[in-house]
C-alpha cells in the first residue's frame, strides 16, 4: 500500500512538463499572431480611410467647377492623386450659353508592402460647355 501510494505522490515526468510548455508554446504563438493580423488590418483599414477621404476631397473640388482636363499630384504619406475630368455631353447654347455633363474621375493610390493599393472614385457635374483649365 505504502509503494502505491509513493508512486501516487511523485509528481509529473519530464516528459509530461516538455509537452506542457511545448503546447503553451503553441497557443501563444497563435494568439500573438492573432494579434499581429488584428494590428495590419487596422493600419490598413486607416490609410485606406485617409485615401478615401483624399479622394472625396479633390472629387468636391472638381465637381464645384468641372472642367475637361487631367491632373494628378502627390500628399503626405506616401498618397498619389489623379483627377480625369472629360465632357460627355452638352447643351444647345440657350439664355444662359451652352451647358455640358462632365464624368468626374478620382484616383488615389498608395504604397503598401511590396504592393500598391488603390481607391476610385466617379461622379458628373454640370458646368459651362466647352470648358478647360
Amino acid at each position: 500500500m505504502r509503494a502505491e501510494r509513493h508512486r501516487a505522490e511523485r509528481g509529473f515526468t519530464l516528459l509530461e512538463v516538455l509537452i506542457a510548455t511545448v503546447i503553451a508554446a503553441l497557443a501563444l504563438a497563435v494568439l500573438f499572431q492573432g494579434g499581429l493580423g488584428g494590428l495590419r488590418a487596422s493600419s490598413r483599414a486607416a490609410r485606406e480611410g485617409e485615401a478615401l477621404a483624399l479622394a472625396r476631397s479633390h472629387l468636391a473640388a472638381a465637381a464645384a467647377s468641372p472642367a475637361a482636363g487631367e491632373w494628378q499630384g502627390t500628399e503626405g504619406d506616401g498618397f498619389r492623386w489623379q483627377v480625369r475630368i472629360t465632357q460627355v455631353a452638352a447643351t444647345a447654347p440657350g439664355a444662359f450659353g451652352a451647358t455640358a455633363l462632365f464624368g468626374i474621375r478620382v484616383a488615389v493610390s498608395w504604397p503598401e508592402g511590396p504592393a500598391s493599393r488603390r481607391v476610385e472614385l466617379a461622379s458628373a457635374a454640370l458646368g459651362p460647355a466647352g470648358s478647360g483649365r
